[in-house]
């Protein structure tokens, strides 16, 4: 989590001295977070990270706009779901990412709405033989990114056949935590309180950042449902969000 190990004994102490016999995990993890959070603010958000990103499901679609603006922000054009032709079939792609020297590669998103599955080798496999097909359109490198993680089979394969891989761990300096964090690129549906109809709004209003809720128009958010009294509060927590992190 980022703590000092000083730190970290003090919060499992006082931690320890408030559990029970049966206490359940998310009791658990409820304390925990609000004893960093008494601590560090911004280190108690990280646990909110993960969850944030399965919270822009359940479809896909909004983790692949997430992964575009990531790449955007690295220094790549980004192309998202393209249906392109490659030597043998046509392919629908997720995301296409182009280099300032015009390299392109093919990005293969595989989103999950909890923890529990890893992405496997099958996709590994599939990921790379679509980019063997796609070689004569000019696509010199695949990636496979997903929210959760990867099994082994999938890291020793992919360093095998150099399938490039990024998931909520994996690579470890530049893994979708770390570049979330060092770059600030919250996803909206990180704000506390916010209601499935309000995210509703937010994401079908092409808001997938909290960076760009804070920034948004408020008039273009009533038409898509949201109160004046809940837009206040959004662009407020964003905002918060935002300089807390900072």
């Amino acid at each position: 989590m980022g703590l000092t190990e000083n730190e970290a004994r003090e919060i499992a102490e006082e931690v320890a001295r408030e559990v029970f016999e049966g206490i359940k995990s998310r009791q658990l993890l409820k304390i925990i977070k609000r004893k960093i959070r008494q601590r560090k603010p911004v280190l108690a958000s990280r646990y909110d990270l993960k969850r944030a990103l399965f919270a822009l499901g359940p479809a896909g679609y909004f983790f692949e706009d997430f992964l575009a603006r990531i790449f955007l922000k690295l220094g790549y054009l980004v192309q998202v779901r393209k249906l392109i032709k490659g030597e043998c079939a046509w392919h629908e792609v997720d995301l296409v990412i182009i280099e300032e020297g015009g390299k392109k590669a093919v990005v293969e998103a595989k989103f999950r709405t909890n923890g529990k599955g890893k992405v496997e080798i099958k996709e590994a496999l599939y990921t790379y033989a679509r980019l063997l097909d796609l070689q004569k359109a000019g696509f010199e490198q695949g990636y496979l990114a997903t929210n959760t993680r990867f099994t082994t089979e999938v890291i020793s394969y992919a360093e095998c056949c150099g399938l490039k891989l990024l998931s909520w761990d994996y690579p470890a300096e530049t893994s979708l935590a770390q570049l979330i964090d060092r770059n600030k690129l919250y996803p909206v549906t990180l704000l506390s309180g916010l209601s499935s109809r309000m995210k509703k709004g937010l994401l079908e209003a092409g808001i997938i950042l909290v960076e760009e809720l804070a920034a948004f128009d408020p008039q273009l958010l009533s038409e898509k449902g949201l109160s004046e009294e809940e837009i206040s509060k959004l662009k407020k927590a964003a905002q918060k969000t935002l300089n807390q992190n900072h």
